[in-house]
């Protein structure tokens, strides 16, 4: 029996892909699917409804399709959790993904014509391809000429320090696809997207969209298109904090509660850098300093996500120095010759300093010109 072909779930991506609902796989960036045979469904109109929140963002959509064919369709419907791949092996055949990490949508809900339907895992022999894991399915019949409309709701995490750079201001990221529409028979009819923010956050914490929208106001973002071919897809990038002021009060604030061990050396970090923006010398070398103790406590050089490594000592020397805290900036200073130049010590893998190593490795140029700098100060 031939396959059915698959309908992609609309939705966000956080930095991982999660695509515009489609009546087969399109192919794109990350997602390869096989289609089994082409669709006369169209999407006559599709309204997408995203909240941001500080760490995931929120999202209802509502998909109207119609048959286009004067005979049945039959339509295995998919939706991708955007679960993705963390062990990956390249061979002669392609790439093997050995270990999955966890679904970045959560809360998924999907209802056809109004009844809610049980969306169940992809079949294992689909499953096992990379590109349909952990996928959830439906089935979903077509009157010739009929027309049903699919809603779903979900969460989906929009922070994800692998894929989006770190900064002190919480950078987070999303983005709607709308690519994979290009499956559907003839352009999409109407789309309209909605942005709005919650969680304390405003439309103020925006810091780009692509492409802009194409109407805004005060709490509200909208893009409105018509009879189109998606070519592109909507990009969302947007902080926590909306700016350094904002951040020093909600980080002090945060360091007030009980916090996981993991959390406090990257609350120090982003509290030293934000103030460091603000030119509080003094306060940004205590925090820094702060940052340090944790490294000598760990024994190993503390760095977040993938920001370059720059040592906190070095860092809080400079904010004393900027202060003029003379006594400061010479006890940190010495600190900073003696922990860098530890940095600079080669780490073989049978040295037990694998974590110096992974820190290091790519910085050791700079390294080598902070140790420079370290030492111009004396003279």
């Amino acid at each position: 029996m031939k396959p059915t072909p698959a309908i992609l779930g609309s939705a966000l991506l956080a930095a991982s892909p999660i695509p515009d609902i489609a009546p087969f796989a399109i192919p794109r960036e990350g997602e390869t699917l096989a289609p089994a045979s082409p669709t006369r469904v169209e999407m006559t109109k599709e309204t997408v409804d995203l909240t941001l929140h500080r760490d995931f963002a929120s999202v209802k959509a509502k998909f109207w399709l119609r048959n286009s064919a004067d005979a049945k369709e039959s339509l295995e419907v998919g939706f991708p959790s955007a679960a993705q791949p963390v062990h990956i092996h390249f061979h002669d055949n392609g790439v093997r993904v050995s270990k999955w990490g966890k679904n970045a949508i959560r809360d998924f809900r999907a209802t056809v014509d109004g009844e809610a339907v049980e969306a169940k895992p992809t079949r294992k022999d689909v499953a096992s391809l990379p590109e349909h894991h952990n996928w959830l399915c439906w089935k979903m019949d077509f009157a010739p000429r009929g027309e049903r409309i699919v809603e779903v709701e979900y969460e989906v995490a929009s922070k994800d320090e692998n894929y989006i750079e770190t900064h002190c201001l919480q950078a987070r990221q999303l983005t709607y696809v709308l690519k994979t529409g290009k499956g559907w028979h003839g352009p999409i009819g109407h789309a309209h997207i909605t942005l709005r923010a919650a969680d304390g956050l405003t439309l103020g914490h925006v810091d780009r969209t692509v492409p802009a929208p194409t109407q805004q106001s005060d709490d509200v973002l909208e893009w409105k298109i018509d009879s189109f071919e998606p070519e592109r897809d909507v990009l969302i990038r947007y902080r926590v904090y909306e700016d350094a002021k904002d951040a020093v009060t909600q980080i002090r604030a945060k360091l007030q509660k009980p916090q996981s061990r993991q959390a406090v050396p990257r609350h120090w970090l982003d509290l030293a850098e934000n103030l460091e923006t603000l030119k509080r010398w003094r306060e940004a070398g205590e925090a820094f300093e702060k940052v340090h103790a944790y490294e000598r406590k760990i024994n190993h050089p503390y760095r977040p996500g993938y920001r370059a490594y720059v040592p906190p000592i070095y860092r809080a020397a400079q904010c004393y120095r900027k202060a003029k805290l003379a006594d400061d900036a010479e006890r940190t200073a010495k600190a900073a010759e003696a922990w860098v130049a530890l940095c600079l010590e080669p780490a073989t893998p049978r040295s037990g300093r694998h974590f110096w190593r992974k820190v290091t490795s790519g910085v050791k140029d700079e390294l080598k010109a902070t140790l420079a700098d370290v030492r111009s100060w004396k003279e």
